[in-house]
């Protein structure tokens, strides 16, 4: 897969480069084909992970355009759409994303789509 060849390949046994995968930073705002498959990716090869972020808001200081980063006048916190939690830091955004992480939380991972797009 293209997953192996970038880094799962190292996943495997019995190789001098067999080593852990830890794959960090990853989320989606949408349960779409991308989320869909790297959960399944993620299951198959039991790779540990983090997903982010967690909180509903992010700190937004500027914003990077073609022409480089701009400095907001006032900075200030945004809705996050790819947060686990709304803005109230308390309820979960989008149960499907709670779901289908907890199916990874176990090892290994027995994650399975109840409705694949």
């Amino acid at each position: 897969t293209h997953q192996d060849r970038r880094f799962g390949f190292v996943l495997d046994e019995g190789y001098e480069w067999t080593a852990p995968v830890w794959v960090g930073e990853f989320g989606s705002y949408r349960r779409g084909v991308y989320w869909m498959n790297f959960l399944r990716y993620l299951a198959e090869r039991d790779v540990d992970w983090a997903y982010w972020p967690l909180q509903g808001t992010k700190f937004m200081d500027g914003v990077w355009s073609p022409d480089g980063y701009t400095a907001y006048e006032n900075p200030h916190y945004e809705d996050d759409t790819f947060g686990i939690f709304k803005n109230d830091s308390y309820t979960i955004r989008e149960p499907w994303r709670l779901t289908d992480l907890k199916g990874l939380m176990t090892s290994p991972a027995v994650w399975r789509p109840s409705n694949y797009p």
